[in-house]
């Protein structure tokens, strides 16, 4: 079975010589770990010697720098210390704690002892980011990464619904397998409160479904996102998007942010007959090996990777995820052909995405016929010295900052300061050029701006008339647009670009599927054809299976931003 993984000896209980309580029986099954999820859910083991002399907070510190340092068994053992220490009148901040464990415990193999961390800190999440990842992590360990023994001797003995919930969901599998029909359906109804309680109706109807042997509702899509790894925050939120589908549409499954996960887990989804397509995973690297294993077996893919190669793989791939150096270009061509400006300047980060733009937007803007005059960079918010250099060089007449909207609204006021002044209004005139005394520029942008968060820390006042192009916007004037951010609010979130792209490619896929039905050849040649306009830029796929999409271009206002000026050429 995937993701199985033994449980070390070497856990919280190893501060003390037992972990039982008197007269209290320990679980039986003889499963390497057991007894110490059992004892340290309820708070039997005391801290270590010495350590009610260290604050919680430096324990949190230490564990976070173990967890940088590649030590995740340290940071696991530090991290629940942590846990043990910390008041517990503020159960939201032992909480991260315990989320913070439970990675550590996922990164060094301790299945068991991460849920019992996830099922602890789940009462008092309050981040709608960190309950979608600990429910789809909870599940995942329960189901999947758990051995028979192991979950058996786990359930009933780490207390919480998050686990309660999934390890019954466990026993009443096991007991399916075991041809016990009647048990269980036991084991299920004894957990549907919980699942209900977590949200989790769906997938009690599809379990109710599977174990009774009624037949499926339809095709499915299958999900590969990375919920654990490094590119776990964007996979929740790619996640948030699939979960404002319809109940039972998507198979969520953790790609471990690894190309090698990523196989694993197409194949699993493969050999479910009900999924007939798949969405995901995001990086390159995971993505590209994700495209070989469906086109081997059968699946059409849609890929959230920003790689147009990634296509190459086979005609059952495609990809739906603009890249950024469309942003680039389509920002370059507006300032030159639509504002008519000749002399353009860059101020950019010191990383690969600031490189790559860059040199998109100064290609695009020298084939319209304009001039980069000068590219100066900045190392993390250290700017003044790039702005200083920027004065001292040729002027210029726009200003392109290809960064994240959290640094472009900390970079805006400095450039203020040094008397770069944007303009830019409803008007469309361009700027004149003013060597001395203030300089009005047109600040032009890319996706990276696209979030609220950019009129942050006073920026809008420092950004009015701004201009930054993206492949998604959230207002967005047609039906699927409008569609899908009612049934974001509707959870509790709100529209964002990841949820936008992970949502509109499953509603593609679906839809084709519910033409075609489990066909799976038939569902990778209709979405070549397929014109259906989703919550994001463009309608279907191109002759090389990328995104037919043209970037949207947004103007900044003092109170938010304009409504879409049009699609980008």
């Amino acid at each position: 079975m995937r993701h199985t993984a033994a449980i070390s000896l070497a856990v919280v209980c190893s501060w003390s010589q037992s972990c039982a309580l008197p007269g209290r029986p320990r679980p039986s099954g003889g499963v390497p770990g057991a007894d110490e999820v059992w004892g340290e859910a309820r708070g039997d083991a005391p801290p270590p010697a010495g350590s009610a002399e260290v604050e919680p907070e430096e324990l949190a510190e230490r564990a976070r720098a173990a967890r940088v340092e590649g030590d995740p068994s340290r940071c696991a053992d530090l991290a629940a210390e942590a846990v043990h220490l910390h008041d517990p009148a503020d159960p939201g901040s032992r909480a991260a704690l315990r989320l913070l464990e439970a990675r550590c415990r996922l990164a060094s193999g301790q299945a068991g002892i991460a849920l019992r961390a996830l099922s602890g800190a789940w009462p008092h999440l309050r981040s709608e980011v960190d309950r979608a990842w600990a429910l789809a992590q909870a599940k995942e360990i329960a189901l999947r990464r758990l051995g028979r023994s192991e979950a058996a001797a786990f359930f009933g003995n780490i207390p919480g619904d998050l686990a309660t919930a999934w390890l019954g969901v466990r026993m009443a599998l096991l007991a399916h397998e075991r041809g016990d029909t009647a048990g269980a359906a036991e084991r299920l109804s004894a957990v549907a409160g919980p699942l209900t309680a977590l949200g989790a109706a769906s997938d009690l109807a599809r379990l109710r479904r599977r174990l009774t042997g009624q037949a499926p509702g339809g095709p499915a899509v299958g999900a590969v996102l990375p919920l654990s790894g490094p590119l776990r925050r964007v996979g929740v939120r790619a996640l948030r998007g699939l979960m404002a589908m319809r109940s039972g549409a998507v198979m969520v499954r953790d790609s471990l942010g690894t190309a090698e996960g990523a196989v694993a887990a197409v194949a699993e989804l493969a050999a479910h007959p009900a999924v007939v397509e798949v969405v995901g995973p995001l990086d390159r690297r995971a993505a590209g090996a994700a495209a070989a294993a469906a086109q081997a077996q059968g699946l059409a893919l849609i890929t959230l990777s920003v790689d147009a190669r990634v296509t190459a793989q086979g005609d059952r791939v495609f990809r739906n995820f603009l890249d950024p150096v469309a942003e680039a270009v389509a920002v370059a061509r507006f300032a030159v052909t639509d504002q008519g400006l000749r002399r353009l300047a860059v101020l950019r980060p010191d990383n690969g995405y600031g490189v790559r733009l860059t040199e998109a937007f100064e290609g695009a803007a020298t084939e319209a016929g304009a001039e980069v005059v000068q590219v100066q960079v900045y190392r993390g918010a250290a700017f003044a010295t790039a702005i200083e250099a920027l004065l001292a060089g040729p002027a210029f007449q726009a200003l392109f900052l290809p960064d994240t909207h959290r640094s472009v609204s900390l970079l805006a006021p400095h450039l203020a300061v040094a008397g770069l002044r944007s303009v830019g209004g409803a008007d469309g005139d361009g700027p004149d050029l003013d060597p001395e005394g203030d300089r009005p520029v047109q600040l032009l942008g890319a996706g990276g701006w696209a979030n609220a968060g950019l009129l942050s820390h006073g920026a809008a006042r420092y950004l009015e008339g701004a201009v930054f192009a993206t492949g998604w916007w959230g207002d967005a004037e047609h039906s699927e647009a409008i569609r899908f951010g009612a049934r974001m609010v509707e959870r509790g979130g709100e529209p964002e670009v990841f949820a936008a792209y992970a949502y509109d490619s499953a509603a593609r896929l679906l839809r084709v599927a519910e033409v075609v039905g489990r066909d799976r050849p038939a569902v990778a040649q209709a979405l070549t054809t397929d014109r259906w306009h989703g919550p994001v830029a463009g309608r279907g796929f191109g002759g090389d299976r990328n995104p037919a999409a043209t970037p949207h271009l947004i103007r900044v206002r003092p109170i938010g931003f304009s409504a879409i000026l049009r699609n980008a050429p």
